[in-house]
């Protein structure tokens, strides 16, 4: 439980407040969000780091970073979300939101584990340090970044934060096709939270391994994240963007179930990496549908109910997954959120496919 609930404090944000930072993003400079946000990451992690040098943090420190960290994730993601339809153009959305994902995966997945659990061996401060740094290099970075100064609009100019809420819940729900990828995208992620807490247990217990080989299976399995990245646009254009929803649907579904029935490092570190792959595809076509669909003095907005329905229920999946290997052990966790993939592709099935996801012809409403 105490594993879990770190995942719930850091996705606990989402559904708290990620509503006030969409209207942050369709109000302020994006750029300046992004740089701001991640100062607030390198100070709350440093303030961490600090705490290892004299003796082990207590438990409520942890969380209280962690939730930080996420808060100022809510901004910092929406509006690097929010900046992509106005630096590229629609035809290159798919293949500039696989770049970020596969580059997101390298940075989160691949080296900075690596580089944790190798500093960490020699000091838990110098690690954590080296988490606020690279934070510190994201904010300059996004400092620099040209083509992204100018405020979204001036639509907000003189409303009320409420207006501006409602505003965006409107079109959201005005808009049928985006509440139904919602609904899929937060099943979705809500069998993930149920696994995403206790997923080290798993390894580290009945799949048998080490620490040390706990990142390198992680490792592993987000290169297909990577993969996929590189190759959404591609993919996509040949399979259609329901049929790359279903697929994934199907993949993280038996890949569950795979897990569930062998806790085979092997076969579920192949699991895991056709899951990670299917993900990282979904994630471009859901990302590339907002962008080319919803207005630019709107996108900030919209893309946080979006989230909030999508990434709110993270939080209670992590609970019920801790619930779950508490009470009927750790094969149930993994049963559960098999069924919750399963359930998802039956709805995308009947609901999304390829002809309702083709984007229209026209200018991106998000670049008019």
């Amino acid at each position: 439980m105490l594993v879990a609930g770190v995942s719930t404090a850091h996705y606990l944000p989402w559904l708290l407040f990620t509503l006030f930072s969409g209207v942050a993003v369709d109000r302020v400079e994006r750029r300046t969000l992004i740089v701001c946000g991640n100062v607030a990451r390198v100070v709350a992690v440093a303030i961490l780091a600090l705490a290892f040098l004299h003796e082990k943090p207590p438990l409520l420190l942890l969380y209280a970073v962690v939730f930080t960290v996420g808060l100022a994730e809510t901004v910092v993601e929406n509006a690097s979300i929010s900046v992509v339809p106005a630096v590229v153009p629609r035809e290159r959305l798919d293949w500039a939101n696989g770049r970020v994902y596969a580059t997101f995966t390298v940075a989160d997945q691949l080296a900075g584990p690596a580089v944790a659990g190798t500093l960490f061996t020699f000091s838990a401060s110098l690690a954590v340090f080296t988490g606020s740094a690279a934070f510190l290099i994201a904010a300059v970075a996004a400092a620099f970044v040209r083509g992204i100064t100018a405020r979204p609009g001036d639509a907000s100019v003189g409303r009320s934060v409420a207006a501006d809420l409602i505003a965006g819940f409107a079109y959201f729900w005005s808009d049928r096709l985006m509440r139904e990828l919602a609904i899929q995208a937060a099943v979705f992620n809500f069998a993930g939270g149920v696994v995403s807490g206790v997923l080290v247990l798993a390894v580290t217990g009945p799949m048998g391994l080490s620490a040390m080989q706990f990142g390198m299976f992680l490792a592993f399995t987000a290169l297909g994240g990577v993969a996929a990245g590189f190759t959404a646009q591609r993919v996509i254009g040949h399979l259609g963007r329901g049929t790359v929803l279903l697929l994934g649907a199907v993949v993280s579904s038996t890949g569950m179930l795979l897990v569930a029935l062998t806790f085979n490092p092997v076969v579920s570190g192949t699991a895991l990496f056709f899951i990670a792959a299917t993900t990282t595809y979904g994630q471009v076509v859901t990302s590339t549908q907002r962008q080319a669909t919803i207005p630019s003095h709107l996108l900030g907005r919209v893309v946080s109910v979006f989230r909030l329905v999508g990434l709110g229920v993270i939080p209670f999946g992590a609970l019920v997954g801790g619930l779950l290997a508490q009470r009927f052990g750790l094969a149930s966790v993994f049963l559960v959120a098999a069924l919750a993939h399963a359930g998802n592709g039956a709805f995308i099935l009947g609901r999304l496919s390829n002809r309702r996801l083709r984007l229209p012809p026209q200018a991106s409403a998000a670049n008019s």
